[in-house]
């Protein structure tokens, strides 16, 4: 690991108390050592910030480097309670329902309790699902400190074999309240 460090911090970019470590991984097939270091604000977790750093295992040399950090930070407000965040998230998914399971039967459960994270909002899951797709990540977009809240999906449909969908996690800003964004 102390070799990966020392890339990462050739490359530019130190391994400050504010980088946890993420993965320290052997990945077999491609020979490497792949080590990856989360940004954090606080004790929450910023998605989507970190480096990455691959090594070979046999040379040590560099496979590859990323870094996504930026100077970005957000105000840590948390204004409104898990519980009031899991009911938006609730109330949001009963909304968007008809839209994701294309008009089936579903049923839906909250996985685990919600997580607090920094993200940049996205319009996955919002309801403008028509424009989710309009690029997720601008400049102009802030950070924000987000509930996540998970939903499973089950349910039959008559005469069809049984449907499915992934877990769908919803960002309930806890600042404000709002439904931000999701995976």
């Amino acid at each position: 690991m102390n070799v990966a460090i020392a890339y990462a911090e050739k490359l530019g970019q130190l391994i400050t108390e504010d980088l946890k470590l993420g993965i320290a991984v052997f990945m077999e097939i491609e020979g490497e050592w792949t080590f990856s270091w989360i940004r954090y604000m606080e004790k929450y977790p910023f998605v989507g910030e970190g480096v990455g750093v691959s090594l070979a295992d046999d040379t040590g040399e560099l496979c590859s480097f990323n870094n996504s950090i930026t100077s970005k930070n957000c105000p840590l407000n948390l204004k409104i309670t898990e519980d009031e965040a899991t009911t938006t998230a609730e109330k949001h998914i009963k909304s968007i329902l008809p839209v994701l399971t294309r008009g089936h039967s579903m049923a839906y459960e909250k996985v685990g309790a919600p997580c607090l994270q920094v993200v940049y909002p996205n319009k996955m899951h919002r309801g403008d699902m028509e424009e989710k797709y309009s690029g997720s990540l601008q400049p102009n977009i802030e950070p924000r400190l987000v509930y996540e809240v998970t939903f499973t999906f089950s349910g039959a449909v008559k005469g069809q074999p049984y449907m499915s969908l992934p877990p769908i996690p919803l960002w309930i800003d806890a600042e404000t309240g709002k439904v931000v964004g999701g995976r």
